[in-house]
């Protein structure tokens, strides 16, 4: 056998590998360390560089970001004890917003549902930032296939402005990244 053909039949092997994993993959995802905070926007700058008009490129979505004022810390995971930035009460944090600080539709799509099949929809199968984002009616869609699911379901993400409330978690990812969040007051 020649070196060509051990090099295909180990990437091979390692390619079923990976898809057999997949389901192993989401959960190590998420089991960085996170922290769940109350906190008020104290600044947000948007990409200049990504004002998609219809979808963004999936290696090319808003690199969006900004500054949180922490009023409230909420909760904190982090089983492994693994080293994650030390956030309290009366910090300013600045962050990465991993869903744009514009307005944003997180859809979660059950596989094999017309609507994850239709072309009108990009639905990633991989984390959400892999395939090109649309842009429709103003909104930014994110949407991800959840095999757990029948049938869709959509949170809004309504933007970010200085001054706003929010709910949010805070992760790694590998900066300090502010995932789906909610207005508080």
């Amino acid at each position: 056998m020649n070196k060509e053909s051990l090099i295909i039949i180990s990437c091979s092997i390692l390619v079923i590998g990976c898809i057999g994993n997949v389901q192993e993959v989401r959960h190590l995802v998420a089991i960085g360390p996170m922290i769940e905070v109350e906190a008020t926007v104290l600044y947000v700058r948007e990409d200049p560089a990504k004002d998609c008009e219809q979808r963004c490129p999936g290696y090319s979505y808003p690199q969006d970001n900004g500054t949180l004022g922490i009023d409230r810390v909420v909760s904190i995971y982090n089983p492994q004890n693994r080293s994650f930035p030390k956030i309290q009460e009366g910090d300013k944090v600045d962050v990465r917003f991993y869903f744009s600080a514009r307005p944003a539709k997180r859809r979660f799509i059950p596989i094999g549902s017309a609507v994850a099949s239709s072309p009108e929809f990009l639905v990633s199968h991989r984390l959400p930032m892999a395939d090109p984002i649309q842009v429709v009616d103003g909104f930014f869609i994110y949407s991800t296939e959840d095999p757990n699911l029948n049938e869709t379901i959509e949170i809004v993400l309504p933007g970010l402005k200085e001054g706003m409330r929010i709910r949010t978690t805070l992760g790694e990812a590998p900066h300090l990244t502010m995932f789906q969040y909610q207005i508080v007051g």
